[in-house]
């Protein structure tokens, strides 16, 4: 799967749950900014397996991989290439 494709999905799930209405951009600190909060990401990741139609599992992702929209494109481009 390509990773601006993952990368311009992972910007529209987030642009859901963002607090604020804040202007979702591929490099904005998420937590750091309080973009989204802990209860969001999960919720992000259950509409990112369902919308890129793969599972993520419990221990794929980790707290860093949502510091930004890239990073945690970044990590689901690495579960889609294994």
């Amino acid at each position: 799967m390509d990773n601006e494709v993952i990368l311009s999905t992972v910007i529209e799930v987030v642009e859901l749950y963002a607090e604020g209405q804040a202007t979702v951009t591929p490099d904005i600190a998420l937590l750091e900014t309080g973009v989204i909060d802990s209860l969001n990401m999960l919720q992000i990741v259950i509409e990112l397996e369902r919308r890129l139609k793969m599972r993520i599992g419990a221990v794929d992702l980790v707290y860093d991989d949502f510091y930004s929209p890239r990073q945690l494109a970044d990590a689901i481009t690495r579960l889609a290439s294994h």
